[in-house]
């Protein structure tokens, strides 16, 4: 990597120091101040390169000049900007139910503030994990496949709840599940004690998020959330069919991306919970 890349990559040119007045080649050393946010950097493979500097030697006018050590080497590697993923553990839906709900949405979501959760999107989150490294996904997702298969039966109600009431942001639909209920507290259980997962203060509450409310125009702070629209036409109730009982096929730990359009997400493992032709 050049001097000049490194400048671009992460914000701080390499400076060249030597020790004492006459500046000899032999006394100068190469050293950087802390890195800047790594949002400026336009590689990610080099985005973390204190890793790969630690120990490293420069050689400047055919003299070996060691680099100082740098306060910031000794800290734990996921503090040194290693690559980080953004996970959840959720109940995937059956694709009769998830059908089902898409038919529903493009018939009852007709106000323009509201804005369909795409398909792949229509699930039950059990855990939100937040941000991890990337080298702990396969040890959560052995915490997630390790809970013992069991059936989990979930009853939607017709009526989607508006969230918060008065001024919601999003429309759910509720499900009643004990077996989801059990499942999420063993899952919390099992995270929490390998240190993936810090439990939330509230209550869980099983649930499908349909539909998200768009800001108004000119709201929306800076790296925060704009005010939600006002919604005039609210969705009606799911049909007869969909508040009928079934059997959530597996439970899966997904890696979700932040987009401009709205989150992608992507299935690393799953554990099937009923049998192939169920799902």
């Amino acid at each position: 990597m050049t001097r000049r890349h490194m400048y671009q990559c992460c914000g701080h040119p390499w400076r060249r120091r030597t020790g004492g007045a006459s500046c000899a080649p032999a006394s100068a050393t190469w050293t950087r101040s802390p890195f800047a946010s790594t949002k400026r950097c336009s590689t990610p493979s080099t985005a973390g390169i204190s890793s790969a500097i630690h120990g490293n030697v420069f050689t400047n006018g055919g003299h070996r000049a060691r680099t100082r050590a740098l306060g910031w080497v000794t800290m734990p590697k996921e503090r040194l900007k290693s690559p980080r993923a953004r996970l959840f553990v959720a109940l995937d839906l059956p694709d009769r139910v998830r059908g089902g709900l898409e038919t529903w949405q493009a018939r009852e979501l007709t106000d323009p503030a509201l804005r369909a959760m795409p398909p792949e999107a229509l699930h039950v989150t059990l855990c939100f994990l937040s941000y991890h490294p990337e080298r702990a996904i396969e040890s959560i997702a052995s915490e997630v496949t390790g809970v013992d298969p069991r059936p989990v039966e979930i009853r939607l109600q017709a009526d989607p709840m508006p969230v918060p009431p008065k001024r919601p942001r999003l429309f759910a639909v509720e499900g009643e599940s004990a077996a989801t209920s059990e499942l999420q507290a063993e899952l919390s259980e099992r995270l929490e004690a390998a240190r993936f997962y810090k439990p939330e203060r509230r209550d869980f509450w099983t649930h499908v998020t349909v539909a998200r409310v768009r800001s108004e125009k000119g709201s929306r702070a800076r790296g925060g959330r704009g005010k939600p629209r006002q919604v005039d036409a609210l969705p009606g109730a799911l049909p007869e069919e969909l508040t009928e009982p079934f059997q959530a096929p597996r439970i899966a730990l997904y890696r979700s991306f932040l987009r401009p359009s709205g989150a992608e997400y992507v299935r690393l493992a799953e554990l099937n919970l009923t049998l192939a032709e169920e799902r």
